[in-house]
């Protein structure tokens, strides 16, 4: 064995090892981009697969997938999946704030419901 044999010995683990989690990813924020990923594979609506795999209600498990996708660790490790999943959101987000009435406050042409307060 010669001297650069040596070195590299030295430096490699014997074994191979388990793959690290990406940095600045929690175990809890790796299986939400799993869970996204593969979803649609299990034969369930979503919010019902959400309560089974997580046990918490829908509006928590999208709270914490807005604070993963939010996470600059999370591009790094699935950029293909959290880019879809932001362009996602911003559609969402652009179809409540348009004015199409389709979420949140009515469009300006459409007729006010009697009894409800739009303005305020």
């Amino acid at each position: 064995m010669n001297e650069r044999e040596d070195q590299r010995s030295a430096t490699e683990p014997a074994e191979p090892t388990e793959p690290a989690e990406p940095a600045g990813l929690t175990k809890a924020e790796l299986q939400i981009l799993e869970f996204e990923k593969s979803w649609r594979k299990i034969a369930r609506v979503k919010e019902v697969a959400i309560r089974e795999t997580f046990q918490i209600a829908p509006f928590e498990y999208y709270l914490c997938l807005g604070r993963v996708l939010d996470n600059p660790a999370s591009f790094a490790a699935e950029p293909q999946l959290v880019g879809r999943l932001r362009e996602l959101q911003w559609k969402k987000m652009r179809e409540r704030t348009s004015g199409t009435g389709a979420v949140g406050r009515p469009a300006p042409d459409a007729a006010p419901i009697d009894g409800l307060d739009v303005e305020g």
